[in-house]
């Protein structure tokens, strides 16, 4: 099992989000062998558009998954509301860059619903361009459940 630890502050400057945090990747269970746990930094600006909310992300870790060193994620993404209803869609366009040869971009596409302002569902298609790794990076449709707490 992956779980996966959230900490963060979202400060404002001007129409600009910054999402800054730190999450822990830990897994149980793991093999023998490299450890599988590694920590990740995100700054991730966003920014309103009309309708839209548009923006970047970068992750790093200095001890990437299995110990494979330092790796970087870059990302740009965009959702919108669907009308006034509970509903948005989404997507988002990204690189994994990580030492040696397991490199790989990802796309996602999904919609989501805002059941309040903590509780919200998603549903997304998520792939890549490297399918060659295992199953971990094949195509799949995921279904999430996100709860904030203010």
């Amino acid at each position: 099992m992956e779980y996966d630890l959230y900490a963060g502050i979202k400060p404002v400057v001007g129409p600009v989000t910054i999402d800054l945090g730190v999450i822990r990747y830990g897994y149980t269970n793991q093999p023998p062998g490299p450890h599988e746990d590694y920590t990740e930094w995100k700054v991730a600006p966003s920014m309103a558009i009309g309708p839209a909310t548009v923006g970047l992300a970068y992750f790093y870790s200095d001890d990437f998954f299995g110990e494979t060193g330092p790796a970087a994620y870059y990302e740009i993404n965009a959702s919108m509301p669907i009308g006034k209803t509970p509903f948005s869609v989404g997507g988002a366009l990204g690189h994994q860059a990580v030492n040696g040869p397991l490199d790989y971009t990802t796309w996602n596409l999904g919609v989501s619903y805002a059941l309040n302002s903590h509780i919200g569902f998603d549903l997304r298609y998520w792939d890549t361009d490297e399918h060659g790794f295992g199953d971990i990076y094949k195509s799949k449709i995921v279904f999430g459940v996100k709860a904030t707490f203010p």
